[in-house]
């Protein structure tokens, strides 16, 4: 394909900002899911790129990106790094769920300021809450 060719470009996702309810109603699930209730994959990034912290919105949508050989987590369609290869199971079965390329996800801060949390459903809960 030339210079000018045909293909188009993949749509860049915009990233928001989300307090904890706001990312269950990201991920369409129903209010009060909590992170025990098994709704979740948690997976880890190093945190290369610095981002800021805001209080009340702890969390960042994100995409992850099947790249083959890894899996990117983008921001606004940006590659800000790549997850951790313990991580490659359960991100393996979020994404074929999604359809194999790409996948919604919540980015968020650890305290130690290492690593982020990527946050993103579980394809296979139950839809069970904890009480």
């Amino acid at each position: 394909m030339g210079l000018f060719g045909k293909a188009k470009p993949a749509p860049v996702t915009q990233s928001w900002l989300m307090d904890y309810d706001e990312m269950v109603a990201f991920f369409g699930l129903p209010p009060g899911t909590s992170l025990r209730d098994g709704a979740f994959h948690r997976l880890f990034m190093a945190a290369t790129t610095q981002l800021t912290e805001h209080e009340s919105k702890r969390y960042v949508s994100v995409e992850l990106v099947n790249c083959g050989n890894g899996v990117t987590v983008e921001l606004s369609g940006k590659v800000i790094g790549k997850l951790d290869e313990r991580c490659l199971p359960n991100v393996v079965e979020v994404l074929r769920h999604y359809g194999g390329n790409r996948a919604p996800a919540a980015l968020s801060h650890t305290g130690t300021g290492k690593t982020y949390n990527i946050t993103c459903i579980d394809p296979l809960w139950d839809g069970s809450i904890l009480t």
